[in-house]
This record gives structure tokens, sequence and C-alpha cells, in this order.
């Protein structure tokens, strides 16, 4: 049975539009896997504090509750991890503007210094383009009504993939 994982991610967009994502090569997986930064909340956690603490650790930025806003997105799939463990995961995603820079990396845990390979801004065109795997789907569309500075007043869903 697979394990309930809530998780928080934060798309991070610079004036441009583009979208910071990182790049993960897991074992189990034959390709680079690009996500935004995120990640599992911690049982004494609510989604903001998570999506705070996961970008700290992931970038360096540091960001105000009221900085990060409200949820934009939802998305909720089951994965299996390199261990073999499934999670059915609930992610909840936020979104800043941000001026583009080069993530801070000194705060991964083992496990990101492991797994994250890669860090690099995409236009919503280059997400559509990619033959690599990007999660969730929806993603470029999302960021595109972001970039507009169209945000839903409600979470909408984005597919898994």
């Amino acid at each position: 049975m697979p394990l309930r994982r809530a998780s928080s991610r934060v798309i991070l967009l610079d004036p441009t539009g583009r979208v910071l994502l990182l790049g993960c090569v897991v074992s189990n997986r034959e390709q680079t896997v690009w996500v935004t930064p995120g990640g599992g909340q911690e049982p004494w956690e609510d989604e903001v504090a998570a999506a705070q603490r996961e970008l700290a650790e992931e970038t360096g930025l540091i960001i105000s509750r009221e900085e990060l806003g409200q949820p934009v997105a939802r998305s909720a799939g089951c994965w299996t991890a390199a261990e073999g463990v499934v999670y059915d995961t609930r992610d909840t995603y936020f979104a800043i503007q941000v001026e583009p820079f080069m993530p801070a990396t000194s705060g991964f845990t083992q496990l990101e210094r492991e797994q994250v390979k890669y860090v690099r801004w995409w236009t919503p065109d280059h997400i559509e383009a990619t033959d690599e795997v990007v999660f969730p789907a929806g993603l470029a569309a999302l960021v595109r009504r972001l970039a507009r500075g169209d945000y839903p007043s409600e979470p909408i869903d984005l597919l898994w993939s």
C-alpha cells in the first residue's frame, strides 16, 4: 500500500517568464526528472512552512509567509522512490516572482546532494518541447498564466503526468 505524502513546492518565476527547475537523477529512472523546488512536509509543518523550509534548503532563498501567498495549484499521484517505496503524494504549489539567480545548494539534504544534478531556468516553450520528464503535466501553461500576472483565486488542479 502506498505511503501518503504531503508535499509543498514553489514555482519561482523570473521577470521574463522562466521557471527554475531542479534536474533529479534517480537510480530507478532512466531519465532526468525536472521538478520545482520543494518536497515533503514534516509532521509539525503546514504547507506554507514546508514550502519555506524546502525553498531555503534547495535554493538558499528565505521568504516570508506573506511573500509566499496562497497556493496556485495542486497535483496528486503515485511514484516509486529509488529505495522501492511507493508514495501517494499530494503536492501543493505556491508561486513567487524573483530575479534570476543561481541557487545556493549548501542547504541540501544528503538525498538532495545525491539526486539533484542540474539547475536550469526554463521557458514554457522549452518545457513543452523537451523529451525529458517535467513534473507536473500542465506546468508550462500555468507558468505562462502566472507570468501574465493571472494568479488563480483558488488552486487549480494539475495532472500528475
